[in-house]
């Protein structure tokens, strides 16, 4: 019967846990930059159909929930 050298597990367990740090560390970066204010210049939406086409409208109807909801400047641009 062949058997493994036994620190192979040993690495093997080390290994797992370096994975696991970074991943914490990545996790962590992704949570401060979460938490800044978003987004500190207007967004502009665009809308490649004319001002008053129906896909307008809806864009500008979907604008003024968002205006609400998040308390942002949403810009159309047709």
């Amino acid at each position: 019967m062949i058997r493994p050298p036994p620190c192979a597990g040993n690495a093997r367990k080390t290994a797992y846990a370096k994975n696991v740090a970074a991943v914490l560390i990545l996790f962590a970066g992704t949570l401060a930059a979460a938490v800044q204010d978003w987004p500190r210049a207007p967004v502009k939406i665009v809308v490649p159909f004319a001002a008053g086409a129906t896909p307008d409208i809806v864009a500008r109807l979907v604008v003024d929930r968002l205006h609400k909801t998040l308390d942002r400047t949403f810009i159309i641009e047709n």
